[in-house]
């Protein structure tokens, strides 16, 4: 999926016009849908100081505009291979002796952390206790969501401790 393509699902997914994303990120009136439109289409694509405002406007981290764009299987598999080599991404089996794709345990404990989050993520939605905006939020926002939710799961826990002292 190109920036645009991207780019495009952000700004329907927040109910915006390309004329009023275009005026939110600072265009002139008379070329504000244009120059969205253009962007959509790919005939353009934003430069940096662009990728943050429409970014922050559409209430997206701005590198999830920015995810490289897998054009076929070929990239797909090339790119998990990188994510291999780079990141200690591995090939296993599930209980059913499906391929599936996991974290090396030993390689960061960050990395692990990340797919737990994720899976915790992808389980509430499954489970309807989150909507699929809410899943989607998380996904777009993180990693500033998932330090938002330890935040407010910390004040909680503060508040609980507060309340028990009473």
């Amino acid at each position: 999926m190109t920036v645009g393509q991207r780019l495009k699902r952000f700004r329907t997914r927040k109910g915006l016009t390309q004329k009023q994303l275009g005026l939110a990120v600072g265009f002139d009136n008379r070329t504000a849908d244009i120059r969205i439109a253009q962007y959509e289409t790919g005939t353009r694509k934003p430069k940096d100081k662009y990728i943050e405002k429409l970014a922050a406007i559409v209430d997206v981290q701005p590198s999830a505009l920015e995810v490289s764009e897998v054009k076929s299987y070929e990239h797909l598999f090339q790119l998990l291979f990188a994510l291999e080599d780079e990141y200690g991404l591995k090939i296993s089996k599930d209980e059913h002796g499906t391929p599936c794709l996991v974290p090396d345990i030993y390689s960061s404990s960050s990395h692990c952390d990340t797919f737990r989050a994720w899976y915790k993520k992808s389980e509430q939605l499954k489970n309807g206790e989150i909507t699929q905006e809410q899943y989607d939020d998380w996904r777009y926002q993180y990693p500033a969501s998932s330090a938002r939710e330890t935040h407010e799961a910390l004040k909680a826990l503060r508040q609980q401790k507060e309340e028990n002292e009473i």
